[in-house]
């Protein structure tokens, strides 16, 4: 009998003999035994002698005679023969049935394989195909087939935009001899040089068995497949018109049916034309198809209004459509410098160019100007922009013309002589003051850091042989820090449900007798985040601490026994506590026993308390003071005009 299994096994074959008799089996193992086994050299000589008389006679030789001989010469070695073959047919059918039950029914990832193919190396920015094959020469059906397809964060799947490392794919039943081909469409958007994977493994059911196997393969970027470059001035002059020539190429061999281009423009640059209409926002254009080894380019004209610094960036970046979105392919960046300003401007704040407002204060501004240019001046025109919220706008003063539309003052030579004509070297100055609001206008949580700005620029229609620009212009920028404002405040109570602390005693107090009272030490802070916060207070005489102390901040106030001092420090408070959440608060229980001089008086509690802190934005120092306590206890609404003074 045969066993025979699909695929790459081997073929066994066994004989088994079934139905014999037992001389016809002996007949059998006595042939494989003469055969196959050697005999002793006697044994040998006896059959010849045997076989020389046989063809004496010319008598045939018969099974019995032969079987006699080999039964009595072997004595029981035929027998044990026997045996062991017997033995082995059997062993080898249970082998040869469990091997071709196992690949019948059994199954096996043998036969069924993967390839990956696509590009080994492909420019950034171009789409491309990756296909997977799947073959199977397994005779019977491979089941419930499925693809799982990871690759790097630097491809990016057209199939599936939300989730950007994997792929599912169900192939579902193959049958033998089958070739399945599947393709995904990536596009290449990891850096220059960088190697990418793509990871496929391919699961599937072969008889009653789960089997997986598994393929890599990759990917290099190269360059981008569009290149840019920004062609600019060696230097620019603060307020003079200039170029910027953006130059765009595709160098691959993928045709591009969608193509954008985008500048990023510093807040100081003022855009005036392109040679190609923007798309959107002065900054971004769609240039459309763009063919393999073609390009184009795009002039973009505009002026920095400089002040403080003297150079500035300007990243051009190209663009492809990918499955309805756009992805950046290449990026260049041109740095542009400017000149040395013709108009040298400079703004102070109370004579001061490191001043820190406070609300309620007022303001004096001086804009200064001198001209360098090597030439006169003339009808010279000066502007100054106000922005910030904490401007009293209303309380503003200055010789110019107010636009309250544009919060902007404007000198010409009708207001300021001296700007008809401004010589060489020529210097002079401008003022205005305004006043601040007595609060911070707070109206967000978030609201904090709170700046004044002033933008000036000063314009001539004279301009000097060595500058192409319709005007002489100079710029200056200032802005001033506004300080944070913090409120403190101490109380003092008798009945304290609030604090959830009982006092015990009598009030009015009483000579020789002790009351206990409970302080409050409140902080609030608007504006800006505080650090380094320090609150002090001494306890009068004949009054005690209890220990009985609480706060809702992670601090609480200590005791020195010995100075009778209590300190309550803090790391940082942050920006409108008090008016968004609650207050900064901590509260201590003291003790106090009048003594006969104070009958008929107040006890004084505790003294004055102190407040101290760090103003995190400006680095200012903010500090403040309460008056002491008593036990008239102002704060308690409880406690009647009268009940805190002291009886016998």
């Amino acid at each position: 009998m045969q066993f025979k299994c699909a695929g790459e096994c081997a073929i066994i074959t066994v004989n088994i003999y079934f139905l014999m008799s037992l001389d016809d089996l002996e007949k059998k193992l006595y042939q494989s035994a003469a055969q196959n086994k050697k005999e002793p050299e006697d044994e040998q000589k006896k059959k010849e002698t045997i076989s020389e008389a046989r063809e004496a006679s010319f008598v045939a030789p018969k099974w019995e005679e032969d079987k006699e001989v080999l039964l009595t010469k072997k004595s029981g070695t035929g027998k044990r023969i026997v045996k062991w073959m017997f033995a082995l047919i059997i062993a080898l059918a249970i082998v040869g049935g469990g091997i071709f039950f196992a690949f019948r029914y059994g199954g096996s990832a043998k036969g069924v394989a993967i390839a990956i193919q696509g590009p080994g190396e492909v420019h950034r920015g171009v789409p491309f195909e990756v296909s997977v094959q799947i073959a199977s020469d397994i005779d019977s059906f491979v089941k419930e087939g499925n693809l799982s397809i990871t690759f790097s964060s630097g491809l990016l799947s057209a199939d599936d935009l939300s989730n950007k490392t994997m792929l599912v794919e169900s192939v579902g039943d193959l049958g033998g001899g089958s070739l399945t081909r599947k393709a995904f469409k990536f596009l290449a958007t990891g850096e220059t040089n960088s190697v990418q994977r793509v990871h496929v493994k391919f699961s599937f059911i072969s008889g009653r068995s789960q089997y997986e196997i598994q393929e890599e393969k990759e990917i290099t970027i190269g360059d981008p497949a569009i290149t840019v470059e920004v062609k600019k001035p060696d230097q620019v002059v603060s307020g003079s018109n200039f170029d910027l020539q953006i130059e765009y190429k595709n160098v691959s061999k993928f045709d591009f049916s969608d193509v954008a281009l985008q500048v990023k423009y510093p807040g100081e640059f003022s855009f005036k034309e392109a040679s190609y209409n923007p798309a959107s926002l002065d900054n971004f254009w769609r240039v459309g198809e763009v063919k393999a080894g073609s390009g184009g380019s795009i002039q973009i004209t505009g002026s920095l209004d400089a002040s403080t610094k003297n150079s500035f960036d300007f990243p051009a970046s190209a663009l492809v459509t990918f499955s309805g979105s756009d992805y950046l392919v290449a990026e260049k960046t041109a740095n542009v410098f400017i000149a040395p300003s013709p108009i040298v401007m400079e703004i102070k704040a109370n004579r001061s160019d490191q001043y820190v407002a406070r609300v309620n204060d007022r303001i004096t501004y001086t804009v200064r100007y001198e001209n360098k240019s090597g030439i006169s001046l003339a009808d010279a025109v000066i502007e100054a922009q106000l922005t910030g919220d904490v401007f009293d706008f209303s309380t503003l003063r200055t010789k110019g013309g107010f636009d309250s539309r544009t919060n902007t003052i404007t000198w010409n030579a009708s207001k300021i002589p001296e700007l008809s004509l401004v010589g060489p070297g020529g210097t002079g100055e401008v003022q205005f003051e305004v006043q601040l609001l007595p609060t911070l206008p707070v109206k967000r949580a978030s609201d904090k850091n709170m700046t004044l700005k002033v933008n000036t620029r000063m314009d001539s229609p004279s301009v000097p042989y060595y500058l192409s620009s319709d005007k002489t212009s100079g710029f200056a920028s200032f802005e001033t820090k506004i300080a944070g404002v913090v409120v403190f405040d101490a109380q003092g109570f008798y009945r304290d449900s609030l604090a959830q602390i009982v006092n015990s005693g009598t009030l009015p107090p009483k000579v020789n007798k002790a009351t206990q009272y409970t302080i409050h030490w409140i902080i609030k802070n608007y504006g800006n985040d505080l650090k380094d916060v320090a609150v002090r207070g001494s306890l009068e005489g004949g009054v005690r601490w209890t220990g009985v102390v609480k706060s809702n901040v992670t601090a609480v106030p200590e005791y020195n026994s010995r100075t009778q001092e209590v300190t309550w420090t803090i790391d940082k408070i942050q920006a409108n506590r008090g008016l968004f959440g609650d207050v900064v608060e901590a509260v201590f229980q003291v003790e106090a026993v009048p003594n006969i001089t104070q009958e008929g008086g107040v006890q004084r509690l505790i003294g004055s308390s102190s407040f101290s802190g760090t103003d995190d934005f400006t680095s200012t120092s903010i500090s403040g003071r309460d008056d002491g306590i008593t036990t008239e206890l102002p704060d308690d609404k409880t406690v009647r005009r009268g009940d805190g003074v002291v009886t016998k």
